[in-house]
């Protein structure tokens, strides 16, 4: 099976309370309702990377508080944690756009392709939104906000 494809398919869908309680489980209910643990985007990939082979080094975990899952794996959630993941991963990005912040986006500037789309975003808990990119839309949710917060973004391309 495709990378991308594998990646899709793990990706989790839960709402943040049950994403918190049955996926994660361990200590991240008490989480639930925290700001800080709002944005659960950078969370999201870490446990599709870890469900698809692609585990997230202790290194990367311990930069982000050292936090595991259920199962022991570790999660990250900062997305220039994120990042830094993808990138050891999967290497530079395919594409990318420098923008102003503030102004509105046609999302249809990114390339149809498959991948992994990430938003820098200044002065937010979580530095941005990162997600898979199917084509022409991503699997949880662009985050209309971010994009329009954003003064760059950066596609992964994946088959």
């Amino acid at each position: 099976m495709a990378i991308f494809s594998t990646l899709w398919n793990n990706y989790p869908m839960e709402e943040q309370d049950d994403l918190f309680n049955n996926v994660l489980g361990g200590g991240w209910p008490d989480l639930i309702g925290n700001p800080a643990y709002e944005n659960t985007c950078t969370i999201r990939l870490s446990i599709t990377l870890n469900r698809s082979g692609f585990k997230v080094p202790a290194s990367l975990g311990q930069k982000d508080g050292g936090l595991k899952d259920k199962n022991g794996d570790n999660i990250i959630i900062r997305v220039p944690t994120g990042e830094e993941l993808v990138q050891s991963l999967f290497g530079d990005s395919y594409w990318g756009e420098s923008r102003q912040p503030g102004t509105p986006i046609d999302m249809s500037d990114v390339p149809s392709e498959t991948g992994i789309l990430i938003y820098r975003v200044h002065a937010t808990d979580a530095a941005g939104h990162i997600d898979l990119w199917n084509h022409n839309d991503c699997r949880r949710d662009c985050h209309s906000r971010f994009a329009i917060s954003s003064y760059q973004i950066a596609l992964w391309k994946l088959a």
